[in-house]
């Protein structure tokens, strides 16, 4: 997004809320706007200001901003429990014979849960109420950490990933 199309969300924004922005701070949040949402398309970050809008009696911040694009672009995801629903039907239909096939019928992130849990050790068990509870457990989780990364600009996503990559390469250097 540029200048012009954060100022244009502002704009929309003070013709709702009298007094914002606040006088003498215009240029301080258009800057705040640019660094926070330029990674977004306008398209998205409008609609993100209308349903804030409709919801809200107080003016945006960044967060419920960049919260309600995160929304936008990701129509919601299968909860914890659904997608255990997903892994008991793979192990109903495909058995623990066929591991590859089962594990290719389930969406990314279930399977990388059961891959390490142990797909066998899945099938094997004798404890579906344990096994439920650390899978949605461990589901949740990871879709609740995506989420929060998915709340930061792309930049701050770049840094993020660069202090991890020069973290492991520290650790495997001195190992």
């Amino acid at each position: 997004m540029n200048r012009k199309e954060i100022m244009k969300l502002i704009g929309i924004c003070s013709a709702n809320y009298s007094n914002f922005p606040q006088e003498g701070k215009e240029e301080p949040l258009i800057q705040l706007w640019m660094n926070m949402l330029s990674d977004t398309a306008y398209e998205v970050a409008a609609l993100a200001i209308q349903k804030h809008l409709s919801l809200s009696k107080f003016p945006p911040t960044v967060a419920e901003i960049r919260s309600l694009i995160v929304y936008i672009n990701n129509p919601e995801r299968i909860t914890g429990m659904e997608a255990w629903g997903n892994v008991t039907k793979a192990i109903r239909v495909y058995g623990s014979y066929r591991e590859t096939e089962a594990k290719a019928s389930l969406d990314p992130l279930s399977k990388s849960i059961v891959e390490m849990m142990g797909y066998r050790n899945l099938c094997m068990s004798e404890n579906d109420m344990a096994d439920r509870a650390h899978f949605t457990k461990a589901y949740d989780s990871h879709v609740q950490q995506d989420r929060d990364e998915e709340l930061m600009p792309a930049i701050g996503r770049g840094l993020i990933q660069k202090l991890r990559l020069d973290k492991l390469f520290k650790m495997l250097k001195s190992s």
